[in-house]
């Protein structure tokens, strides 16, 4: 059962996925119309699950599964899984790309490599204070408080430590 996402518990599972270029505005009428009849039909061992998405700066795929009603099952999310690849193939892109960071750089978007991750650090295109998506969030609540925010508040702080002479 679909309910949109500003009303979907805090406590709901979250799963992010993360373009490898920004979408089109004909891809995003696609995505949508894919995302909406998925979750108004997601179950889990023939049990619905209440459910809802969003799409965040034209770059993430954000589900929901609020587990408080039913729990999301290993099926269940092959399935979420398996319309995230139909997508990508319809799109040709990546969405299920784990090795890219998204940082905000001041107006635009810059998607940086985990490889180059070190490299953007010593060059001060991220800083501790760079705002990043953190793609690692768990639930509603910690996507609504930190999905956002600088890269010292995510598992990137550890490029910002300081070193003890």
């Amino acid at each position: 059962m679909y309910v949109p996402f500003k009303d979907i518990a805090d406590s709901s599972r979250v799963w992010v996925f993360q373009a490898n270029r920004s979408f089109t505005q004909t891809e995003l009428s696609l995505i949508e119309n894919n995302l909406l009849e998925f979750t108004k039909s997601w179950t889990s061992h023939n049990h619905e699950l209440e459910t809802s998405y969003t799409l965040v700066d034209d770059k993430f795929i954000v589900l929901a599964v609020n587990e408080a009603v039913n729990d999301a099952s290993g099926c269940s999310i092959d399935k979420s899984v398996n319309l995230i690849k139909q997508l990508e193939i319809s799109l040709g892109m990546s969405l299920l790309d784990k090795s890219i960071v998204w940082v905000k750089n001041n107006d635009s978007k810059l998607m940086i490599k985990l490889a180059d991750l070190k490299n953007a650090v010593a060059n001060d295109v991220i800083k501790s204070q760079t705002i990043v998506y953190n793609t690692l969030v768990a639930n509603k609540k910690e996507f609504d408080q930190v999905f956002v925010t600088e890269a010292e508040n995510t598992w990137l702080k550890r490029y910002f430590k300081k070193t003890l002479n």
